[in-house]
């Protein structure tokens, strides 16, 4: 091929790159699209052989080599290919025509076809190749137009010679067959689902029948609504429910409460058992061209993603052979909110009402929140709400945290001086309490030590509980802080009851405590080289040691979906410091140690990550060293 030529041929390309999305078919058949990705390709990685899936509209699944069993492509293809609708393959390597097939033009191109027992064989209008990168690894999409449009309700394979492609190494896959049924299925339309598609905070305790009766009224439901024009959808048979699953996302737990179904099913007499379907489980409304399946689901766990599947046949019209593709659809179910601290703990009773509180927490429903019904101080409605994002500096680190901006009660619903309890909602279901947490006091009134109250004096330091919280503090003496070992019983010190233990103490750069050794019921704690961030030269340093507050521990569960946990979680926090290491002994229960993990929950990231670890079988005891900070547990599962 000439120099001229080949610059030519390159440059058409291009024009392919622009043209494709409106599947204009030139004269030559063949087309590459310009390789402008940078980077050497990797050859691929052979797997096992996988079966082919179906979804709706479009069949997706493996291409393998008979000879060998490896997967050489995933495709995909519509419902109806033909001269303008490709069936797409990817290769997991940089596939290009082999030499062999790099000149061929127009009806030459017959390495390539489908074939159909009845119809006989179908070539090739068209083929175009493109090029993308996944995880550093150049990989290829091959565009295969059929050139006249295969038929609905018939079954084609599709036939490649192994020579017709090979990698940029001049490897070239086997044969490759790939059976396909094209559907003649008609397209059934969704008027609506409930909760509808991608929708989050679905109070999943209100999913209940329309209709109140004796019959559905144990029962919790969603549903799916079709446009039925004619009156004339049909539900192939009750007992194709059972076949629809509402899986929680990660897990294969079917919530489909198929014991409504055999409820259902049950009843003997036909012309009862049929009004039961028409009122309750397949129901028809003539008047808005509709018709809904209510799907029996279980109590749903709250702050949980779910999938709900209806699987092809499941509806049907008169004269479709097959009824519906598959349906799926997703939704998110609702969740307590949580708090985790009250900034302004204490305000005056002349209180500014355009001066906000602020409540540091996650998990917080902004349209439930900005209704300006969602936070209560005492009886009172909170004046209104707004859910807000600020940057925090947290061990060094910066983080987004959520808070509500909280306006309080003005005019008449004023609060007067005493010790208020705050809740916020989310929903009617989904409510958190604290109780006794902001104060309002005289004007002018100065109360001191109003946080805490000195609990002991002890060698190490002042013991202070708080007033509103469990937690208490150890203001270390300051003949510790740059010592060579420091060990603490924090039971004797605290008191076995209190959840969160902190000790504080004021260091300059240059101290370090090497060995900080707290004893515990709940954990035994060491911190290694405890000193100053880097990027300060005097400040407090706040460790935060112990169990922690049961709404942080619900909130963590639900991350933890499908594990078992077999600990308490015990948290390594705080401010302003920073270690070489932490040593952990947390006792596990109900376990026999054999499938134990250990993970750390990162407050800065939001997510768990697996620690290494030992297990102490005659104590009942995992081990764990790790080099960060973070709240840690111990899982099954």
């Amino acid at each position: 091929m000439s120099a001229y030529r080949y610059m030519g041929k390159r440059l058409f390309f291009l024009i392919v790159v622009m043209l494709i999305s409106n599947l204009i078919i030139q004269p030559l058949n063949v087309y590459a699209l310009d390789d402008q990705l940078e980077g050497d390709s990797k050859e691929p990685e052979w797997t096992k052989k996988a079966e082919i899936v179906y979804r709706e509209n479009t069949v997706k699944g493996k291409v393998y080599s008979d000879e060998e069993e490896k997967i050489i492509f995933t495709f995909e293809n519509i419902l109806s290919p033909g001269p303008s609708t490709p069936i797409v393959l990817y290769s997991d390597s940089e596939l290009m025509l082999s030499t062999t097939y790099q000149e061929v033009y127009g009806d030459d191109f017959k390495n390539i076809s489908f074939a159909n027992e009845n119809i006989g064989s179908i070539g090739i209008s068209k083929i175009v190749f493109d090029y993308y990168y996944e995880d550093d690894i150049k990989k290829t999409k091959i565009y295969i137009y059929p050139k006249e449009a295969l038929r609905y309700g018939e079954n084609y394979s599709l036939n490649i010679d192994g020579s017709t492609f090979q990698t940029k190494s001049g490897e070239s896959p086997k044969d490759i067959k790939v059976e396909l049924f094209i559907s003649d299925t008609a397209e059934y339309k969704i008027k609506q689902t409930y909760p509808e598609n991608n929708a989050s905070w679905c109070d999943e305790k209100r999913l209940k029948h329309d209709k109140t009766d004796d019959f559905v009224s144990d029962y919790f439901f969603i549903k799916i609504t079709l446009y039925d024009e004619n009156g004339n959808l049909e539900l192939s048979n009750i007992a194709s429910v059972k076949n629809i699953q509402v899986k929680p996302e990660g897990t294969d737990s079917n919530f489909l409460d198929s014991s409504f179904i055999s409820k259902i099913e049950s009843v003997q007499d036909a012309v009862y058992k049929q009004e039961k379907i028409d009122n309750f489980l397949f129901v028809k409304n003539t008047a808005d061209k509709a018709a809904t399946l209510y799907i029996p689901v279980k109590q749903l766990l709250s702050g949980t993603k779910y999938s709900v599947s209806i699987p092809s046949g499941v509806f049907y019209f008169p004269g479709d052979k097959y009824g519906n593709l598959s349906i799926t659809w997703s939704f998110m179910t609702s969740i307590e909110p949580v708090v985790a601290d009250v900034v302004t703990a204490t305000v005056s009773e002349d209180y500014d009402e355009d001066e906000p509180i602020y409540i540091q927490g996650d998990f917080f429903y902004e349209d439930g929140i900005e209704d300006n019904k969602s936070v209560y101080i005492g009886e009172e409605r909170a004046e209104r709400v707004n859910v807000i994002e600020k940057t925090v500096l947290e061990n060094g680190v910066e983080v987004v945290k959520k808070y509500l901006e909280v306006y309080l009660p003005d005019g008449s619903d004023r609060l007067r001086p005493g010790i208020y309890n705050i809740e916020v909602k989310n929903d009617s279901n989904h409510t958190t309490k604290i109780l006794a947490v902001l104060s309002v006091v005289e004007s002018g009134e100065y109360v001191p030590n109003e946080d805490y109250k000195i609990k002991k004096e002890e060698r190490e330091g002042e013991v202070r509980a708080s007033i509103d919280v469990s937690e208490d503090t150890l203001m270390l003496s300051s003949s510790y802080v740059d010592d060579n070992y420091l060990k603490l019983d924090l039971d004797e010190l605290m008191g076995e009851e209190v959840l969160l233990r902190k000790i504080k103490y004021t260091a300059d750069k240059g101290d370090v405590l090497d060995i900080l050794e707290t004893k515990s019921t709940w954990t035994d704690i060491s911190l290694y080289k405890v000193r100053l961030d880097d990027n300060k030269t005097r400040d407090d340093i706040i460790i935060e040691l112990g169990r922690i507050n049961p709404t942080l521990e619900k909130s963590l569960k639900y991350k933890l979906f499908g594990k078992v946990i077999k600990s308490d979680f015990i948290k390594v926090s705080g401010e302003n410091y920073k270690i070489d290491s932490v040593f952990l002994s947390i006792p596990f229960k109900n376990s026999s140690g054999k499938h134990l993990k250990v993970l750390r929950y990162d407050e800065a990231t939001r997510n768990f990550y697996e620690e290494e670890f030992s297990v102490d079988l005659v104590e009942k005891r995992v081990n764990v060293k790790s080099i960060s900070k973070g709240i840690f547990v111990v899982v099954e599962g």
